[in-house]
């Protein structure tokens, strides 16, 4: 990374800290940087994304070699899910099974540091916590699935008399 691409990401970084406490000017000034630099809005905007990056540095604490590696895993895994040329909703849904996959191996990670040290009603708590969000990543792909069946042109063959439609 250049070291001018650097310090413009320090800045706002440093303009967002401040702007999370209220500071009219630093809003202001992000204002400006995004009007100068369109992409920022959407960056800011996609909470998706947001929510994931919250995920993954809960997931990896200080260690910003394990944020990376999730970050990139996880990426790989959407471009995976999505495919060559995903449609909006296929996109979304994307966006969703990556966080759910995100938080299930959360729910999971949090559970088994805990283990040994539980009573029988907080592990009964986590599993039930896994078991919901494994349900969540699960509806989501079906989702997902779902879309995509409905997406595939049905054809029509015709037989002689017979008539046969076959959905793709």
């Amino acid at each position: 990374m250049s070291t001018a691409l650097v310090e413009q990401t320090d800045t706002i970084n440093a303009l967002l800290r401040r702007a999370d406490t209220g500071d009219r000017r630093a809003i202001d000034a992000l204002r400006g940087e995004c009007e100068a630099a369109p992409e920022l809005w959407k960056e800011f905007g996609n909470i998706a994304r947001q929510v994931r990056l919250k995920l993954i540095g809960k997931i990896s604490g200080a260690n910003d070699v394990v944020g990376e590696a999730v970050a990139r895993e996880v990426a790989t895994l959407r471009r995976a899910w999505a495919g060559e040329e995903p449609m909006p909703l296929e996109t979304a849904l994307t966006e969703r099974i990556a966080t759910n996959w995100l938080n299930l191996h959360y729910v999971e990670a949090k559970y088994l540091q805990a283990l040994g040290e539980l009573t029988f009603e907080e592990d009964t708590w986590h599993c039930r916590r896994i078991e919901q969000a494994e349900r969540r990543y699960l509806r989501a792909i079906r989702e997902l699935a779902q879309v995509r069946k409905i997406q595939q042109p049905a054809v029509q063959v015709n037989i002689g008399e017979r008539q046969i439609n076959v959905a793709g």
